[in-house]
């Protein structure tokens, strides 16, 4: 079958409760991306389009366990800017090569925001790039 593209989760609004536990980060949904070949379906081309809301990528790693840890790995390190986030590992086949696990987060408001979180990313040693917006 053909591959699926990343589609991210709807995202969860944060609790307002200050006292409230605060929730253990959400779990990566897999997805398939289609390889740099194919055409891009219209959603998956919605990233780049002027005007679309940004999505960061965290990272293209080897394993989908490993894009789950660097997710954990951050979350841990920057547990508001990950509340009620969803994030969305999308499998990555290339060509003759070992397939990547690409780490996105979306939900962002603006290319600003998406600049913001990004920095704060860096700034703790994590990779990030803004894709789109």
């Amino acid at each position: 079958p053909a591959p699926r593209p990343a589609v991210p989760a709807p995202t969860q609004a944060p609790t307002q409760a200050p006292t409230a536990p605060t929730p253990a980060p959400a779990r990566p949904q897999l997805a398939t991306a289609e390889p740099a070949s194919a055409p891009r379906s219209p959603a998956v081309n919605a990233a780049a389009r002027p005007g679309g809301r940004p999505t960061v990528q965290l990272g293209a790693l080897s394993s989908e366990a490993a894009a789950r840890g660097e997710w954990d790995r951050l979350a841990r390190l920057l547990p508001a800017e990950f509340q009620g986030r969803q994030p969305t590992i999308a499998a990555f086949p290339r060509e003759g090569q070992s397939t990547l696990y690409r780490l996105r987060a979306a939900g962002l408001a603006d290319a600003e925001a998406a600049r913001a979180f990004c920095e704060k990313i860096r700034a703790r040693g994590g990779a990030c790039a803004i894709i789109g917006g």
